[in-house]
């Protein structure tokens, strides 16, 4: 695919969605990066790197670094962090990705842009102990109260 074959994915992209591209990195193959804007908004620093062959393209919702169950509302703030303090524990279920690559002119990076990553697994371990009955409460009508 070339750059002249590429139509303009906005157009297609769900706006509360991350696009995704799949394919390979070509190491013997290298090419300039064409000026872009980075999403600090300045433009990087112009470079040679192994081209890339997308074969494919799509979206992930709910992107997240935070790796929950399926039954966890992610799109529920509070549900995300009662998952985390309660499913996930600090010393097993947080990890790191050391010297992951990032972008140059975020100042937590070094000039090439390495940094170390960390990522939470807060799923629900079942080896440890059986999960009981989370329990719910009903919405609250909170104008009903507001005499007090």
């Amino acid at each position: 695919m070339s750059a002249r074959d590429i139509y303009d994915l906005r157009s297609y992209e769900p706006t509360d969605a991350v696009p995704v591209l799949e394919g390979h990195v070509l190491p013997s193959i290298w090419r300039s990066e064409d000026p872009l804007v980075e999403s600090h908004g300045c433009h990087g620093e112009l470079r040679e790197l192994p081209a890339f062959e997308v074969t494919a393209i799509g979206w992930r919702d709910n992107p997240m670094c935070v790796v929950v169950d399926s039954e966890v509302n992610t799109d529920d703030p509070s549900d995300l962090l009662w998952t985390m303090t309660t499913w996930g524990t600090g010393g097993q279920d947080v990890f790191t990705v050391p010297r992951a690559q990032g972008h140059e002119m975020n100042p937590a990076n070094d000039s090439k842009g390495i940094v170390t990553k960390i990522g939470i697994d807060a799923t629900f371990d079942r080896g440890r102990r059986p999960r009981g009955q989370r329990v719910s409460y009903p919405m609250v009508e909170l104008a009903r109260y507001s005499n007090y």
